[in-house]
């Protein structure tokens, strides 16, 4: 059944309380596989780990009438005022800033706002999610790759335990990502990457690239073709170039295909 179009404009309690600890940074950095030292700020996707908090309460309620397993996440955008660092205590706010129908499929537009213990604005992140229950199977388009060479390209290794690592530092439960038998079920063709791991793999790459964590200051793309991880595994390539002094282009693909719609990180100089 749709969702109801006039929950538009609704916003949901804030989450609990979320302690930043070093360990929390550690793992989330282990399982996308980022460089991390103690010190370091967290990677620039670490606020996904409050703002899932602040979607499951959506995705729960039972007004929204959502099945996670229908779930896709669509697009993601960080806005960061600042990097998340240790010691932080963090809260999301999450408000629904618009409800479709595109094909059958409810397509839900979210902001939350992170804010520290102080209640002071530390990142926004928007999110579009895309609920596809009694929805036809989504078609996904082959896109042609153009080729960037300006940063050095990058390779990353995808496996299901990485998936399921993901899933225990991120917070996100959707068996699609980790059962096979699910993910069909729903017309994917087998397990899929989170969209925000892979978008984490992006953050990576920057941070790789820049040879220094924490500049990171705008990160976001649309989710437009799942990263399929078989039993054997899968590759995501990632190439980049510099658009202006602030402003890195990527391109980020797996098997040829381009996965993610104009992901785009600003960092700082």
């Amino acid at each position: 059944m749709p969702i109801d179009p006039s929950l538009a404009g609704r916003t949901f309690p804030a989450t609990e309380p979320y302690d930043v600890t070093e360990q929390a940074v550690s793992d989330f950095a282990s399982a996308t596989g980022t460089p991390y030292a103690p010190g370091d700020p967290a990677p620039a996707t670490f606020p996904i780990v409050v703002a899932f908090a602040a979607m499951q309460g959506l995705m729960r309620d039972p007004e929204m009438g959502i099945e996670l397993q229908h779930v896709v996440h669509g697009q993601q955008r960080f806005v960061h005022e600042r990097p998340v660092a240790v010691g932080d205590r963090l809260t999301a706010t999450l408000t629904v800033r618009g409800l479709r129908q595109i094909g059958g499929a409810d397509v839900i537009t979210t902001s939350s706002d992170i804010t520290d213990e102080a209640g002071v604005l530390v990142c926004t992140a928007d999110a579009t999610l895309v609920h596809q229950a009694g929805a036809a199977p989504r078609r996904w388009r082959s896109r042609a790759v153009s080729r960037m060479t300006e940063l050095t390209p990058s390779t990353y290794a995808v496996t299901r335990e990485a998936l399921v690592a993901y899933a225990r530092v991120s917070g996100d439960p959707n068996p699609i990502h980790q059962d096979p038998q699910v993910a069909r079920s729903v017309g994917l063709p087998d397990v899929i990457a989170h969209g925000m791991y892979t978008l984490a793999l992006a953050a990576r790459y920057v941070d790789e690239q820049l040879g220094e964590p924490g500049r990171i200051v705008e990160l976001g793309a649309k989710f437009t073709r799942p990263v399929v991880v078989p039993e054997s595994g899968t590759q995501v390539e990632i190439e980049g170039t510099w658009r202006d002094e602030h402003t890195i282009a990527l391109r980020v693909t797996c098997a040829g295909e381009s996965v993610l719609g104009n992901p785009v990180a600003v960092v700082r100089a």
